[in-house]
């Protein structure tokens, strides 16, 4: 890899799982002089990077902690890469789906500063694939929709997108999902989706904390907020999980716990 001083590296962490990580992606870590890092990025992807790497912490949770403006990283990117460093910018996921990374690099062409792309794992689709949920089957899914349940302040707005998702028809995988999870629920089924369409939900995809569900659309908010069910949450919603439904029979609902039990979260040290 040709990363060179005074570059910045968009780097795509995966869904979690550090062994998921690409090639590409430990090469750009081994050769970083700072890295700028999601609050999700599971900390052994990190041991990548070389004695005297600084790390810095520019990660965002859906709860408010840990915030830092996006204006902020597109900053931090420019001066260290003025300075002569080799940035790199560690994003959870992929860098292209719902990570802000045309927001990064257009910060970046806009600055002048020469930049690197390199994709990885989304967790959008590794957390239904791990759990043999696949998002297309030839019989009965031709296509999937992902989209994001965070993504528009204004309540029409965002009920009139639900309603087109329900249209559509497919697999619907939500990421983000929790907040407005109640609306989203109550638009598909008022759109005519069946109330008994199955719903896996996966929390912390991948992870040695990893939790799933299997439910119903009419009853997966209730089953979320029974079992405390947290961001990072993804929702994989079809008629496609019943294909292979024998297969998750010995998985499905794993790490269930009462809502007052304490969940595991990864944290930086």
């Amino acid at each position: 890899m040709n990363f060179q001083r005074g570059e910045v590296a968009l780097v795509s962490a995966g869904p979690g799982d550090p062994e998921l990580l690409t090639l590409k992606a430990v090469k750009a870590l081994m050769m970083a002089d700072v890295v700028l890092v999601d609050a999700l990025v599971h900390p052994e992807i990190l041991t990548h990077c070389r004695p005297g790497t600084r790390i810095v912490p520019v990660g965002k949770r859906g709860d408010g902690t840990h915030q830092t403006r996006q204006d902020q990283i597109h900053t931090i990117m420019v001066f260290e890469a003025t300075q002569h460093k080799r940035v790199v910018r560690l994003k959870g996921g992929d860098v292209g789906v719902f990570a802000r990374g045309g927001e990064e690099v257009l910060a970046l062409h806009e600055a002048d500063i020469p930049y690197h792309i390199i994709p990885g794992v989304s967790s959008a689709l590794a957390a239904p694939v791990l759990h043999s949920a696949f998002p297309t089957f030839r019989k009965s899914a031709r296509h999937f929709s992902v989209v994001t349940g965070a993504s528009a302040d204004d309540i029409h707005e965002l009920k009139e997108q639900w309603a087109k998702l329900a249209q559509i028809g497919g697999t619907l995988i939500i990421l983000m999902g929790r907040k407005n999870l109640k609306l989203i629920q109550s638009t598909l089924l008022d759109e005519h989706l069946a109330p008994q369409t199955p719903v896996l939900i996966v929390q912390h995809a991948s992870m040695e904390n990893e939790r799933t569900l299997t439910t119903t659309l009419t009853s997966m908010f209730d089953d979320v907020v029974k079992y405390g069910f947290g961001a990072p949450m993804i929702l994989i919603i079809g008629d496609v999980l019943e294909e292979t439904k024998a297969l998750r029979a010995e998985s499905q609902n794993k790490g269930l716990r009462p809502r007052s039990a304490s969940k595991p979260r990864i944290t930086f040290h």
